[in-house]
């Protein structure tokens, strides 16, 4: 089975800011508690496809990050509702008309930097990886890890709702 991973990640130490965000936003989902000044938030919408009611109620710092094994990654990064980053890679050319590119690489290498991994080099890793330079196993994964965004692999709300229940995933909120 191939992995589609699909998730938010609001900067914040408090996971009741995500709960808010989905509240205000109408969606049902699933927070986790917060780690590396994170939080991760799933909501209930169309897979891979930018759920519009989060950016609309967003009034913080919000990376959607999604990875389609057999497909291609990418992210966006939003400052409120504002767009500020915009990243996709795909593997096959047919889907080449898919990938785009907006990027603020200052914007992005500050937010690796205060992940705090500077043995990683992180402006350096970061560059070479969104210009296709750095060779690793899975450019998504190490995106997230620079960053320092938390439940990125295999993540979603399509496997949160097969899968969850409260002993299954402690701390995680159900937002219905």
């Amino acid at each position: 089975m191939s992995e589609f991973s699909e998730s938010y990640h609001l900067r914040t130490d408090r996971q009741e800011s995500g709960v808010a965000l989905l509240e205000k936003a109408g969606c049902r989902g699933f927070v986790f508690p917060a780690v590396n000044g994170w939080v991760t938030v799933l909501p209930e919408s169309e897979p891979f496809v930018v759920c519009e009611p989060m950016i609309e109620a967003n009034e913080g710092l919000l990376v959607y990050y999604w990875y389609a094994e057999d497909h291609g990654w990418g992210f966006s990064v939003y400052q409120g509702d504002n767009q500020v980053c915009d990243y996709a890679q795909m593997w096959s050319a047919e889907d080449e008309d898919d990938s785009r590119s907006l990027l603020d690489m200052g914007f992005l290498v500050s937010l690796a930097e205060s992940a705090g991994r500077p043995d990683d080099r992180p402006a350096e890793r970061l560059r070479q990886l969104l210009d296709g330079e750095l060779d690793v196993e899975n450019p998504a994964y190490e995106f997230a890890r620079l960053l320092g965004l938390p439940n990125y692999e295999w993540t979603s709300y399509m496997y949160m709702a097969d899968d969850y229940d409260d002993d299954s995933f402690p701390g995680v909120v159900r937002v219905e």
